[in-house]
């Protein structure tokens, strides 16, 4: 059994104000949440989208399903950005898993709500390193989508557990720039 972390031995953080929990779909269909704390050996580039991609007439922006090579399957986005985002993590050599949708954040605000965000996607990097992104653009993003944002940034803060986000707001120039930290590799890094 692999050693955990000092980070992750201490005990479960409780869902309270400034605590979180994750909760995310095996490929057998059952949601399963733990803390943020335990979530670190979750391999959330095999699980499901934790919510469906939609599509109807009329909608103002595109779902769809890009065919990845480094996943040898589909993964959705829903919106062209998301799109753009999902062909740039397919394309780079250090990616060995993506996953779109690929958990809830759970979490209660200062004043006693329960807030729930989907990241748009989870990365794995090939030395055991992740990153998860939210794919907004920089004058889309109400003050609603912002508080998200950020407790996902305070989510992967690090120090926590090494879980890492990015927040981006387009592929080329428009783009942010994004804060990169590594979760702990469960297995050795493959050859």
């Amino acid at each position: 059994m692999t050693e955990l972390p000092p980070e992750v031995r201490r005990a479960a953080e409780p869902v309270g104000v400034g605590g979180f929990e994750i909760g995310y779909v095996t490929d057998d269909g059952l949601e399963h949440g733990v803390s943020l704390s335990q979530a670190w050996a979750t391999p959330f580039e095999s699980c499901s989208p934790i919510r469906r991609f939609t599509s109807h007439k009329g909608q103002r922006h595109l779902s769809g399903l890009w065919w990845s090579a480094t996943t040898g399957g589909h993964v959705g986005f829903e919106s062209w950005m998301e799109r753009d985002h999902v062909m740039a993590l397919d394309f780079d050599p250090t990616v060995v898993g993506i996953a779109s949708q690929p958990f809830w954040l759970h979490w209660t605000d200062a004043g006693g709500k329960t807030v729930s965000h989907a990241p748009d996607f989870f990365a794995r990097r090939r030395d055991g390193s992740a990153v998860v992104i939210d794919c907004r653009p920089v004058e889309r993003r109400t003050p609603r989508d912002v508080a998200k944002f950020d407790a996902t940034a305070r989510a992967c803060a690090p120090g926590r557990v090494g879980v890492s986000a990015a927040r981006c707001g387009g592929c080329t120039r428009d783009r942010e720039p994004a804060v990169v930290g590594r979760l702990p590799a469960s297995a050795p890094p493959a050859a």
